[in-house]
């Protein structure tokens, strides 16, 4: 476990590491702090799960051609479809982007989008020496155009060439690692329309872990880079998570999820307790405390807690939302869906008509929170009866 620990962790730090190097370093026009939840929100929001069938199925599966097949057809779809929208998204949207950032947060997307594949085939094959080379360069490539800058570079230019190069780059080891090239078919399509359901529920780990990032970014540039570093650490919280409950059981918890969650409940609901109680502490909080008044230092200190708790809620709403692609019924799901859309919703509209002169930067990731405690618990009494037990 320490050695996977390990293996998993290094690379986490890579990234707020290359985030406060910006912040310290580009003064000007930071890139990161827009591009980074920008292309990770279209990358959650684009995970529809094609690759379910493929994954399950054993090396002398008789179909496992077509699978393969309709695996890599469905995500060439994706990838293409997704950059469409994203790009239109972009133009559209009153953001004030320029070609530069529009173009980089494409092919950062598309490098996420391709990392994410080569490694989840790495994890199923417990290669995870060779998910940590891909995860470093995952991250690694972002300081390169620092560098550069310091050498007289254009920041932005030197951010596209190396995202183009990311991307090119990732591309080449997904196909190393796969050996599934491109391909364009009606079967990918029907993959896609079969899955399309979970796309609602891409869109709701998006919009919990990315959408709080956008609106800070915008609504406190200041502290921007402090929040999104510290987002990105305490996904350490996630990894520490998934090492102990999750990356070890994956094959299990595709044939046997109920099985698996109802003995790992009683871990999930110790975990929640202390983030229920940083909940209803940092509620009160900003009312007792002037945030705009503290420093750089004391707001980090006091985020600390507030994200590490947001990172236990989200690695357990996410493990819930995971199990559900491996068996529950797509109608129901799309229910649930619509449901936490419409809580979120609702929340949304309480927390910024009834408490607005109380919003801060700790109180967003509070928000984000309560709103996850709702979608834990409609998705227990739904889909994890006490006594459910796999089929």
């Amino acid at each position: 476990m320490i050695r996977l620990l390990t293996l998993r962790g290094v690379p986490l730090l890579l990234r707020p590491t290359v985030i406060l190097l910006e912040g310290s370093i580009i003064v000007e026009d930071p890139i990161l702090i827009l591009v980074l939840p920008l292309a990770m929100m279209a990358l959650m929001v684009s995970s529809i799960p094609v690759h379910l069938d493929y994954f399950k199925s054993q090396a002398t599966h008789p179909d496992r051609k077509r699978l393969a097949h309709s695996y890599v057809s469905g995500l060439t779809w994706i990838c293409l479809l997704s950059l469409l929208i994203l790009a239109l998204l972009l133009v559209l949207l009153p953001l004030g982007l320029s070609g530069t950032i529009v173009l980089s947060v494409c092919l950062v997307f598309m490098t996420e989008k391709l990392a994410d594949e080569t490694s989840r085939a790495l994890e199923f094959r417990k290669a995870f020496v060779k998910w940590f080379l891909v995860q470093s360069l995952r991250s690694g490539w972002m300081a390169i155009p620092i560098a550069l800058s310091l050498a007289g570079v254009s920041y932005e230019t030197a951010f596209l060439l190396m995202s183009g190069f990311a991307c090119a780059l990732m591309f080449q080891l997904y196909l190393k690692v796969l050996g599934l090239r491109p391909r364009l078919s009606r079967e990918g399509f029907g993959l896609i329309r079969d899955n399309l359901v979970f796309l609602a529920g891409s869109f709701l780990t998006a919009s919990y872990q990315q959408l709080p990032r956008v609106v800070i970014a915008k609504m406190f540039p200041e502290q921007a880079h402090i929040y999104l570093a510290l987002a990105q650490v305490t996904q350490g919280v996630n990894l520490v998570f998934n090492v102990r409950f999750q990356i070890p059981y994956r094959r299990i918890i595709a044939h046997k999820p109920l099985t698996f969650q109802r003995r790992l409940k009683p871990a999930m609901l110790w975990i929640l307790a202390p983030s229920t109680l940083v909940a209803l502490i940092y509620l009160v909080l900003p009312i007792l405390i002037d945030v705009t008044s503290l420093s750089n230092g004391m707001l980090a200190a006091l985020l600390v807690p507030a994200m590490v708790a947001n990172a236990l809620t989200f690695s357990i709403l996410g493990s819930y939302l995971g199990y559900l692609q491996w068996f529950a019924r797509k109608s129901h799901v799309l229910s649930l869906y619509l449901s936490c859309i419409v809580v979120a919703a609702l929340a949304w509209v309480v927390f910024s008509t009834r408490v607005t002169n109380y919003i801060s930067l700790l109180s967003i990731p509070v928000f984000v929170m309560i709103t996850g405690f709702v979608w834990i618990i409609l998705i227990q009494i739904w889909f994890f009866p006490n006594k459910a037990k796999d089929v």
